[in-house]
């Protein structure tokens, strides 16, 4: 979702996310680059609600059924595991609030890293 190879610019929701945990993790040093594997193999999961859009049109893709999809890995992943942490991110994202068993995971709000949000 917000991942790039090694030698592209950061994106600026990146950035923005990037400050954050310098902001409240002692010790975080900001990567140069924007490339998360890492985090993946750490079992980092960033999940929009909606998977696309058409180029420049945020949200344009709002009514495809992405949100039927997303919402349903959010309900896998709040049936089959214990303890995840949720941060939902903007308003569409904390919407899916609603569908986490809250006494068995974290859900944590926030506005979106997005600087046009």
């Amino acid at each position: 979702a917000f991942s790039v190879r090694p030698g592209i610019a950061i994106p600026p929701s990146l950035l923005n996310m990037y400050k954050e945990l310098e902001n409240t993790i002692p010790g975080f040093t900001r990567p140069n680059h924007g490339y998360l594997e890492s985090w993946a193999r750490q079992g980092v999961l960033l999940l929009n609600t909606v998977l696309t859009v058409r180029a420049g049109q945020a949200h344009s893709h709002a009514s495809l059924g992405w949100e039927t999809f997303t919402d349903k890995v959010i309900s896998l992943i709040n049936q089959h595991r214990e303890g995840v942490v949720f941060l939902l991110w903007g308003s569409h994202a904390q919407k899916k609030g609603a569908i986490i068993d809250k006494q068995r995971h974290h859900v944590l709000k926030a506005p979106h890293p997005s600087p046009l949000s």
